[in-house]
């Protein structure tokens, strides 16, 4: 029993750990770039950035989903009605208006909040220029008004926190995504590495002992033979004890040597 018990919650560990991450794209709407919805619920944009981030380091950036800005210096970017996102840059003396590529990345991983990874991906829209930069946001809820607050730059991506009530998760819990993800994902394979590591510990350390100290030969000489031979139904029962259903159906009651 306490075999299938032991299985059992290493597979639940391990599939915890090496499941992918899940997200869900918000897809901004047609005519209106304040909001973007996803297959369960719709964000407001607008509520979330009244206030436009800015900071100041080498360049100044506002960032803005919901208006369509134009450089004081130029009528070009007038035009371009099909901006989902907008970065106004200002460097030196120079403006330019960023067309984005903008991917809305929704995920949720605890409780109450709710984080967005924002990615932009921009560059000059005249000269087309492919330098790229990132920007991160993330947001959780909180009973206090809309704020952002700039949190500095970590990775080559400059990182924003927007927090306020309008961030509520109407939806059921989902998994974190991006580099979270795979940050999950690595913890599980050093877990799952951690595990053959201390079993082929055990087992030459264990034949270690039996040969020199116990003066074991022949099949004897492996620790806890009986173990390794019932092994395969040992981790059949895990696994469907782990699944319930059909446990009752396919559980093996007995282990001849254990």
């Amino acid at each position: 029993m306490e075999g299938r018990l032991l299985i059992g919650v290493v597979v639940i560990v391990a599939t915890f750990y090496c499941s992918p991450g899940k997200s869900e794209e918000c897809h901004l709407h047609e005519g209106d770039l304040c909001k973007c919805s996803t297959n369960t619920t719709t964000i407001d944009l607008g509520i979330i950035f009244s206030e436009l981030p800015q900071y100041v380091d080498g360049e100044k950036y506002i960032y803005s989903p919901c208006k369509l800005m134009v450089p004081t210096n130029s009528t070009k970017g007038a035009t371009q009605k099909e901006l989902e996102a907008l970065v106004w840059k200002v460097f030196k003396t120079n403006t330019a208006l960023g067309r984005e590529a903008t991917t809305w990345t929704v995920s949720s991983d605890a409780g109450a909040d709710l984080k967005f990874r924002i990615t932009y991906s921009g560059g000059d829209v005249y000269k087309n220029k492919t330098k790229k930069w990132k920007a991160v946001f993330d947001y959780s809820y909180s009973p206090n008004d809309t704020r952002i607050a700039h949190m500095g730059v970590d990775k080559n991506k400059q990182h924003f926190v927007v927090t306020g009530k309008t961030v509520r998760p109407v939806t059921a819990r989902r998994r974190p995504t991006g580099s979270t993800g795979v940050a999950v994902g690595v913890v599980g394979l050093v877990f799952i590495i951690l595990c053959l590591v201390a079993v082929v510990t055990y087992c030459v350390v264990g034949v270690a002992y039996n040969y020199r100290v116990k003066g074991e030969r022949g099949s004897d000489i492996i620790p806890n033979a009986a173990l390794w031979v019932e092994l395969p139904v040992l981790v059949k029962d895990g696994v469907c004890f782990t699944i319930s259903p059909c446990t009752s159906k396919y559980r093996r009651t007995r282990y001849r040597k254990l």
